[in-house]
C-alpha cells in the first residue's frame, strides 16, 4: 500500500511498529480494511473452522475456552442448506466413530422453556439437543458420561499487528485489502483525484474474492 499511495519515498519501513504521519496511516488503514472486510460476510470460508470438544458428566453448558479455541467468533448452528443434515455431532467416547450422530439445534427462547423447566431441567443421559446463548453452547439432556462434540465456529476477525502477521484469506485476493485501504485513506485525505480508480479496483478485487470465497447461491425449491 505503501508504494501505491505515493505518500512515502524511498524503500518500505523495516517495521509496522510505532509509525506515525504518512506511515502510520498506512499501517492504520491496512489494518482497520482487514478487520472491515472481514466483518462484511458471515461465510468467508477462510474464517470458518471446527473443534471437537469434550463433553464431562453432569455438565450441559460450555464456552469456547472450554474447548481451547483461540479465535472465536460465533457457533454454526442449525443444519447444512446443501443437504439438510445437522452441523453438530456427538460421540460416545467409550465407543467408535460409528457412534458419531447429528443433534439437533433448538433456537434458545424455545430450548429454555422446553427443556430448562420443570422435570425435563434434571434429566441427564445421551445429548440430542443443543441450544446457543451468549457464547455458550448448552446440552440436553446433561450428558451422563463423557462424549465428543463436534461441532463448526466463525473464527473471529484476524488483526494484523506485527511484521509477520500474514492475511489468512486467499493470498492472491490480498490486494482487496490494499485497494480497501486506499480508498478508505483517500476519503480521510480528501484526495478525490485518485479516489475513483483506487474505489473501482476495489470493488472489482471484492467482487472476484466474493466470487471465489463465499457458498454458492442456490435456488430455493417452488413455492407452490
Amino acid at each position: 500500500m505503501g508504494r501505491e499511495s505515493r505518500k512515502i519515498s524511498g524503500g518500505l519501513p523495516a517495521t509496522v511498529t510505532n509509525q506515525t504521519g504518512a506511515l502510520g496511516k498506512i499501517v492504520t488503514w491496512v489494518s482497520q480494511a482487514y478487520i472491515d472486510l472481514q466483518n462484511e460476510k458471515s461465510d468467508w470460508d477462510w474464517l470458518q473452522d471446527f473443534c471437537e470438544g469434550s463433553l464431562l458428566s453432569g455438565q450441559a453448558s460450555y464456552q469456547a475456552v472450554d474447548f481451547q479455541i483461540d479465535r472465536f467468533g460465533y457457533w454454526i448452528t442449525g443444519s447444512d442448506p446443501s443437504t439438510g443434515s445437522e452441523l453438530v455431532t456427538l460421540q460416545d467416547n467409550a465407543l467408535d466413530r460409528s457412534d458419531e450422530q447429528p443433534i439437533r439445534f433448538v433456537p434458545f427462547n424455545r430450548f429454555r422453556t422446553t427443556y430448562q423447566r420443570g422435570a425435563n431441567a434434571d434429566q441427564v443421559g445421551r445429548p440430542t439437543r443443543y441450544s446457543t446463548n451468549k457464547g455458550r453452547l448448552i446440552f440436553w439432556p446433561a450428558p451422563d458420561r463423557a462424549f465428543t462434540v463436534r461441532v463448526p465456529y466463525r473464527k473471529s476477525p484476524q488483526v494484523l499487528t506485527l511484521n509477520d502477521d500474514i492475511p489468512e484469506m486467499p493470498e492472491h485476493h490480498h490486494m482487496a485489502i490494499v485497494w480497501r485501504a486506499l480508498a478508505t485513506l483517500a476519503v480521510h485525505d480528501e484526495r478525490f483525484g485518485p479516489f475513483s480508480e483506487w474505489l473501482r479496483k476495489h470493488r472489482l478485487a471484492d467482487a472476484n474474492l466474493r466470487g471465489e470465497t463465499l457458498p454458492d447461491i442456490k435456488l430455493g425449491n417452488a413455492l407452490v
